[in-house]
């Protein structure tokens, strides 16, 4: 694993990175649908082109702030409920939960939606057929939302339960294992060879994250050595 997707990797993991992502994405979605206007048929634009896209998105907007800061507060006692029965690595890998980083995401990408989308109707920004493309995205929105919270309901009550932090702990191993499986001449040894020439070590105290196998391999086959990782 390179350095970059390493550190990407570890990035995406956290939930401000996919909140920050759904939160672009909200905007974008809102502010885009006055490009698709031509496209909508006069006909269609007389009957949706009107209000009917100002009380839904008024309604999602004042649910959604809600459901996030429940949400929000609920996930903060599973991760008390965790901490107190798991260790602390098993604590960061729940924390690190891909299902409640998305529920979140959807949660506060639709209230972001509804806001901006509310602001830009107030200033006139759609027109009539940019308020039928905004309806229909809205529409989406409003069905990525009642999914995103029946799925969210069952694994609610899920969440802090010992046998899901198993499962979680058995998942992320079986990855790493199956990550170790690279095609490079390489096995793992008790001690380090007695010809050892020169040893690198650490500046800094701390724990060992991720190995850049593929890297290692690149710089014995450009260098003619061998490389022994001997203590983790």
């Amino acid at each position: 694993m390179s350095s970059f997707l390493f550190f990407f990797r570890r990035i995406s993991r956290s939930l401000s990175f996919r909140a920050g992502l759904y939160a672009i994405l909200a905007i974008v979605a809102s502010l885009a649908a006055v490009f698709a206007a031509p496209i909508v048929p006069d006909g269609l634009a007389e009957v949706l082109g009107g209000k009917a896209v100002d009380d839904i998105l008024t309604v999602m907007a004042s649910s959604m702030l809600a459901v996030v800061t429940f949400s929000l507060s609920t996930l903060v006692s599973s991760f008390g409920a965790v901490a107190s029965t798991a260790s602390p690595r098993a604590t960061a890998l729940i924390m690190e939960d891909r299902r409640a980083h998305t529920a979140l995401a959807t949660f506060l990408g639709a209230f972001i939606f509804s806001v901006v989308s509310i602001v830009a109707l107030s200033t006139g920004y759609y027109g009539p057929k940019g308020r039928v493309i905004l309806f229909f995205i809205t529409a989406l929105v409003l069905a990525g939302v009642l999914y995103t919270i029946i799925r969210w309901i069952g694994q609610l009550s899920g969440l802090s339960r010992l046998g899901n932090v198993v499962d979680q702990i058995e998942e992320a191993g079986s990855k790493a294992i199956l990550a170790r499986e690279v095609p490079f001449a390489w096995e793992p040894r008790a001690e380090p060879p007695a010809h050892l020439s020169a040893e690198v070590c650490g500046a800094e105290i701390g724990f060992l994250q991720a190995i850049d196998i593929r890297g290692l391999a690149e710089l014995t086959k450009e260098y003619n050595v061998d490389i022994f990782v001997h203590r983790l």
